[in-house]
């Protein structure tokens, strides 16, 4: 009864920090689309000045300032796939993780099962032997 409570408690624990870091990178991920959001929302600004009829000074400015933006954006999509990957790796191993559980519950049933089976082959031999 304790180690069932016990194992219960673990799962629980476990159940909980994989809640813990799927939130963690949930919200990793928002605030990138987030801040890719404001950048293309300022690139688009800089590319309607650049459309008006401007000096050219003012157009190198802002063509400078849109070559800053790509690549901040660039940063950030490579920032997320980044998230992503190290969120599909860490998956990866919970479910290895899981699948080892799983079958040391299934190895533990298995010995569990060929003990009461022992045990009863014990029992029914004394049986015999005192009768």
């Amino acid at each position: 009864m304790f180690q069932k409570k016990v194992e219960s408690d673990a799962r629980s624990a476990q159940s909980r920090r994989l809640g813990d870091l799927i939130e963690q990178y949930v919200q990793k991920v928002y605030d990138r689309n987030k801040r890719m959001v404001d950048v293309i929302r300022v690139k688009e600004e800089i590319e309607r000045k650049i459309e008006q009829n401007v000096n050219e000074k003012e157009v190198q400015a802002m063509r400078d300032e849109l070559h800053t933006l790509i690549g901040d954006y660039e940063a950030l999509v490579n920032d997320k796939i980044a998230v992503f990957q190290d969120m599909i790796a860490n998956l990866r191993e919970i479910s290895k993780n899981n699948d080892a559980v799983v079958k040391n519950e299934e190895e533990i049933a298995r010995l569990r099962n060929n003990v009461e089976i022992v045990a009863r082959d014990i029992a029914q031999k004394k049986r015999m032997l005192s009768d």
